[in-house]
């Protein structure tokens, strides 16, 4: 690269395409945490499917034994990571619709 290039060269940031400060964003984030709870209470239900204790021996009751429906227990646990992720992209459109101000 010589020094002409180097000079003559005019880098400057690419302007945004829209503004991030955005009221609507409040709306989509209180309709994602919404969405958040229901995959939670999903999570749960699966969850409370997927895993069953039993005593099958009737002369030792102390005795319990506990199955895992492993399809039950997986989407369990799909749901609650989709939730958590939910929930992460909420905080963002909310911090981006209250904090973020154009500049003036």
């Amino acid at each position: 690269m010589t020094a002409e290039t180097a000079e003559g060269a005019h880098l400057t940031w690419p302007e945004p395409t829209q503004p991030l400060n955005q009221p609507r964003r409040g709306v989509v984030a209180a309709i994602e945490v919404v969405v958040a709870a229901g995959l939670m209470a999903l999570a749960l239900w699966l969850w409370n499917r997927g895993v069953v204790v039993t005593t099958p021996l009737a002369e030792r009751p102390d005795l319990e034994f506990t199955e895992y429906a492993g399809d039950l227990v997986a989407l369990s646990v799909a749901s609650g990571t989709a939730a958590a992720l939910t929930l992460l992209d909420a905080v963002r459109n909310l911090v981006l619709a209250v904090r973020a101000r154009p500049r003036r």
